[in-house]
C-alpha cells in the first residue's frame, strides 16, 4: 500500500476520503491532511467523459466497481487524465456497503504519446506539415467541394533547386534546416484554410482554395 506507484484513498460510505497513501499525494499534489473528510470525485473537479460523476457513482452501488479514464486536477490547477478503478466494500453482516476504494494512476505520458503517433500519422515530422495521406485527404474533399459548389482550388507543385548539393556540401542538418524555414515560410505565405504539405526529399505541395 505504501510503495504502489498507484495512487490509492479509502472512501466512507459517503464518499468522503478516509485516507490516502504517498503516490496520491505525488501525482495530485495533496497532503492527507489536505483531503481527509473532503468528498471525493465532486462534478467540479472532476470530468469523466461519456458518463456523469452521478451514473458512475451509480454503477459502482449496483455492480459493485467502476473503471475508466478520468480528467482531474492537481493542487497545482493543472488537468490531467487518469485511469481510475472504485469498487465499494460490504458489511458482510448487513449486506451494505461499508467503504469504497479508489485506485488511480497519472496516464498523461500515455496521452501524449498517443496523441504524438495520432500526429505522426497524418504529418512530417521534420516540418510538422501535412504528409502524404493528410494531402491526399484534403484533396479529395477539396475537390468534391469544388465540384458540388463551383469553387475554385490550385494545386502547385514546388521543390529546391540544387538541395542535393546543399547536403552534400553543407551537411544534412543544414539540409533539414533549409526544408524547415521553407516550410514556416509556405505556411505564412497562405491562409488557414489551405495546406501545406510535404511529400519527402525537397517536394513540397500548396493546396490553395478559392
Amino acid at each position: 500500500f505504501a510503495h504502489t506507484a498507484d495512487g490509492i484513498m479509502i472512501l466512507d460510505s459517503k464518499r468522503r476520503i478516509v485516507t490516502v497513501n504517498h503516490a496520491f499525494t505525488t501525482i495530485t499534489g495533496y497532503e492527507a491532511g489536505e483531503v481527509v473528510g473532503r468528498m471525493f470525485a465532486r462534478p467540479q473537479s472532476v470530468k469523466i467523459p461519456g458518463p456523469t460523476i452521478y451514473a458512475v457513482w451509480e454503477d459502482v452501488r449496483s455492480a459493485g466497481r467502476w473503471e475508466g479514464e478520468v480528467w482531474n486536477v492537481r493542487k497545482n490547477g493543472e488537468v490531467y487524465p487518469m485511469r481510475l478503478s472504485l469498487s465499494a466494500v460490504y458489511d458482510q453482516r448487513h449486506g451494505a456497503i461499508d467503504h469504497y476504494v479508489g485506485v488511480f494512476n497519472d496516464i498523461s505520458s500515455h496521452k501524449e504519446n498517443e496523441e504524438r503517433l495520432k500526429f505522426l500519422a497524418t504529418h512530417d515530422p521534420l516540418t510538422g506539415l501535412a504528409n502524404r495521406s493528410l494531402l491526399n485527404d484534403r484533396l479529395q474533399q477539396a475537390i468534391y467541394s469544388a465540384a458540388s459548389y463551383g469553387a475554385r482550388l490550385a494545386v502547385v507543385f514546388v521543390d529546391v533547386d540544387r538541395f542535393k548539393y546543399i547536403n552534400d556540401t553543407l551537411g544534412h542538418d543544414v539540409g533539414d534546416r533549409l526544408l524547415q524555414v521553407m516550410a514556416e515560410r509556405f505556411t505564412s505565405a497562405v491562409a488557414a484554410t489551405d495546406t501545406v504539405a510535404r511529400l519527402g526529399g525537397d517536394e513540397f505541395v500548396l493546396l490553395l482554395h478559392g
